[in-house]
């Protein structure tokens, strides 16, 4: 039965068993050779497979050919065609077809009642907005999908994607709320994909807030995919690109110059935009080759405004800035970047530079361009570093003693039942949480949790 068993490779399709559905589809072939009702769902098939496999240009050659077998009002298979390319033209920068394919598909899938198809066009309509840096617009389309989608496997993508716009905005606990939402669905579904995404926005959110165990839990199942090359090669790229812009983060330009040379592609880690790679132009400047990578970036500067990528473009500038010493020619084309971002109020994209982005953001204000907005920027750049510092102080003069109590008082345990269970008096646990009541400045127990669950200390 050729049609069953369409159907039964669409479900292997979407459920990530691409070779399984190869190996019918071709079984499927073999039969309908005569069948010419049959060849444009086969060619729409196998442009699906195409797309989940990183392959772009078989994916458009084949959804154009499959347009011209598929009847006019076969308006299901239309609208997966036109899906299908939307999704292809986002993910190789092309914003308007994107647009236009998108919109499309979207029209179809509210005809034909497809689900997976209208969830999947809202959410990249949603891309697309963050991709041309209409942050707040974004953020309506995406919370549509999670409203439209409940537990769909796709609607994790629209969670990741809020996650990363509210840690651009530094709206850290709501970008953990969205993380979590969307990790616990693509955990669910197994799409690696998806968890790699997750990763990194969680490497980064750890990163911020100073807590370099879980920052490490993250970046070590980022390294995990990329060892195990089980993802399609754009997004072990991405990874790639991301474990760099860390490893400098971090301070290692050793790991950072290993890193770069396995980049077989020029594309970032960031959600929204990937098509401008920015690893080698770190590297650059943290060798000192500030001249080759102030060249680079202009180019990509442009690239970025012919494109519409307006994300991506605000993102050159700020690294260009960090790149030139030059007094005047770093202040403007930090103010090219401030201009852009302001209405949208990114925040993080200057804040994760850290002090090296600082002398060009004073010169601005200083001459007048956006001060209250530059004082958020700074404001934020300044939690980050006394955030780091406290609680790198609070972990050393806490001692592992201490930390051990603390845990089993975030559990509930009494005081008599943490001493049971280290085996020590009920006097010598109270003189330990007297202790850590003291060293993180609170008056009681609950207190003490609250604040080190803050700090990320537990």
């Amino acid at each position: 039965n050729p049609q069953l068993s369409l159907e039964y490779v669409w479900v292997l399709i979407l459920s990530g068993q691409t070779d399984a559905a190869d190996d019918r589809l071709a079984q499927i072939e073999a039969i309908t050779r005569d069948m010419p009702e049959y060849h444009g769902s086969l060619v729409s098939a196998k442009a699906f497979i195409a797309r989940t496999k990183g392959d772009v240009n078989a994916t458009i050659e084949l959804s154009e050919r499959a347009l011209t077998l598929i009847p006019e009002d076969d308006k299901s298979i239309r609208g997966i065609l036109a899906i299908n390319l939307g999704i292809t033209y986002w993910h190789t920068g092309q914003m308007e077809k994107a647009d236009g394919s998108l919109l499309e598909a979207q029209s179809l899938a509210l005809e034909t009642g497809n689900k997976y198809a209208l969830l999947s066009a809202i959410i990249f309509l949603g891309r697309v907005q963050a991709v041309r840096g209409n942050l707040r617009r974004a953020v309506q389309i995406l919370e549509e999908a999670v409203q439209k989608g409940g537990r769909a496997p796709i609607v994790a993508l629209a969670y990741l994607d809020l996650a990363a716009i509210n840690y651009e905005w530094n709206e850290l606990k709501t970008c953990r709320e969205y993380l979590d939402k969307g990790q616990e669905i693509n955990e669910a579904s197994g799409n690696l994909e998806f968890l790699s995404a997750g990763y990194m926005i969680e490497a980064r959110l750890e990163k911020v807030l100073g807590n370099q165990e879980a920052f490490a839990a993250a970046m070590a199942q980022v390294e995990e995919l990329v060892q195990g090359k089980v993802i399609p090669a754009p997004n072990h790229n991405r990874c790639l690109a991301f474990q760099v812009e860390m490893a400098l983060r971090e301070g290692d330009v050793a790991a950072a110059e290993r890193t770069v040379e396995q980049l077989e592609m020029d594309v970032e880690g960031h959600s929204f935009y990937r098509y401008i790679g920015l690893a080698k132009e770190r590297v650059a400047i943290a060798q000192g080759e500030n001249t080759t990578a102030k060249k680079s970036l202009q180019e990509k500067t442009n690239l970025a405004d012919q494109a519409g990528w307006a994300y991506g473009g605000i993102a050159t500038r700020i690294l260009h800035s960090v790149a030139t010493h030059e007094r005047e020619a770093g202040f403007k084309v930090l103010a090219e970047a401030l201009e852009k971002s302001q209405v949208e109020g990114y925040l993080r994209a200057y804040a994760d530079q850290g002090q090296a982005v600082v002398p060009h953001l004073l010169e601005a204000a200083q001459r007048g361009i956006n001060p209250e907005y530059i004082q958020q920027i700074l404001a934020c750049i300044r939690h980050d570093e006394d955030f780091e510092k406290a609680t790198t102080s609070l972990v050393e003069k806490l001692s592992e003693r201490e930390l051990e109590v603390l845990r089993l008082i975030a559990v509930g345990l009494s005081n008599r039942e943490i001493a049971e269970q280290l085996y020590l008096s009920p006097g010598t646990i109270k003189t330990h949480v007297h202790n850590i009541c003291g060293k993180l400045g609170v008056s009681n127990r609950t207190q003490a949790v609250m604040q080190a669950r803050d700090l990320n200390i537990i």
